[in-house]
C-alpha cells in the first residue's frame, strides 16, 4: 500500500509478493466496512486510534481467510499423504475436526471469536480492569 503513512515492501528473497491492497477510493464496499468497523469500535470505547487499528486487522483477517479459501487446493492422495508425513499435528488435528463435522463457517466464527475477546481484553488493560473486568 502506498500513499500518507504507508509504504509497500518487497517481500524477501524466495518468498511470494502478494498485491492485496486496494485503494478504498475504488474499492468503496471494502472502505465503508472499514469505516463503519472503526465505528461500532469506537462507540463501544476504544480510542479513535485503536478502533482503526482493529478495524484494519479484522480486515486483513478476513480478506486473507478468504484468499485462502478460495486457494484451497484439491489434494491427490500422494499430497496428502506427504502433508501427514510433513504436517502430523496438523494432519491428526485436521482428521479430528473432519470427524467432528466442524465446518469453514465454524471455524471462521472460532477465529473471530477469538479476536474479539482480544479486542476486549486490550481495551480492558487500557481501562485498567482485570481480565474479567
Amino acid at each position: 500500500m502506498s500513499g500518507p503513512g504507508f509504504r509497500a515492501e518487497p517481500a524477501g528473497e524466495g518468498l511470494a509478493e502478494v498485491a492485496l491492497g486496494a485503494n478504498l477510493i475504488r474499492a468503496v464496499a471494502l472502505g465503508m466496512f472499514v469505516e463503519r468497523t472503526t465505528e461500532v469500535l469506537h462507540a463501544a470505547g476504544f480510542t479513535l486510534r485503536d478502533a482503526s487499528r482493529a478495524a484494519g486487522s479484522f480486515t486483513w483477517f478476513v480478506v486473507g481467510r478468504t484468499v485462502e479459501e478460495q486457494a484451497l487446493p484439491e489434494l491427490d492422495a500422494a499430497d496428502a499423504e506427504q502433508a501427514r508425513r510433513l504436517f502430523p499435528t496438523v494432519a491428526r488435528a485436521m482428521a479430528e475436526r473432519q470427524a467432528t463435522g466442524d465446518t469453514q463457517e465454524e471455524a471462521f466464527r472460532f477465529s473471530v471469536q477469538i479476536m474479539i475477546a482480544g479486542m476486549g481484553a486490550l481495551q480492558r488493560q487500557a481501562a485498567g480492569l482485570g481480565p474479567d473486568g
